[in-house]
C-alpha cells in the first residue's frame, strides 16, 4: 500500500469518527467533530484532475 493511500485512508473522516468511537467519544460529539474535521478535509484536500480536462 502507498504513503498516498494509507494517508487518505487514515485522514478520511469516516477512520477517523471510528477512530473516536473506539476511544470511548459519544457518537454524537464524534458525529460533530468529524463534521467540522470534514468540512477542512474537504477544502485542504487536493483535487483529483478530471479526465479529459487537459484535452
Amino acid at each position: 500500500m502507498s504513503l498516498r493511500c494509507r494517508l487518505q485512508h487514515h485522514l478520511n473522516p469516516l477512520h477517523i469518527y471510528c477512530r473516536l468511537r473506539e476511544w470511548g467519544l459519544p457518537g454524537r460529539t464524534a458525529f460533530r467533530l468529524c463534521a467540522v474535521y470534514e468540512r477542512l478535509y474537504r477544502v485542504c484536500s487536493p483535487r483529483p484532475i478530471a479526465k479529459g480536462a487537459s484535452e
